[in-house]
């Protein structure tokens, strides 16, 4: 998505406050994404976090422990809507 906006990945890590390298192991996988962070990503690009995640499409390896968490905070959002 980032390559699609014709982002880098030191522009994307600027917007979401980190450095270029904590950023590429971020999207290389070598790290674990914390919701927080996935929500300023989705923000950038005008989006839901859920359709951010339809992306990858494995959110356990995605979130790892926080998994459990996004799966309450976004599912008692919804039941609210």
């Amino acid at each position: 998505m980032r390559k699609e906006h014709r982002l880098t990945q030191e522009q994307m890590a600027e917007k979401i406050g980190m450095t270029k390298n904590g950023y590429a192991k971020m999207e290389r996988g070598e790290t674990q994404l914390k919701i927080e962070r996935l929500e300023q990503i989705a923000n950038i690009f005008n989006i839901d976090v859920r359709e951010l995640l339809k992306e990858n499409g494995d959110f356990n390896l995605l979130l790892g422990d926080n998994y459990s968490n996004f799966q309450n905070h976004y599912y008692n959002q919804t039941q609210e809507i």
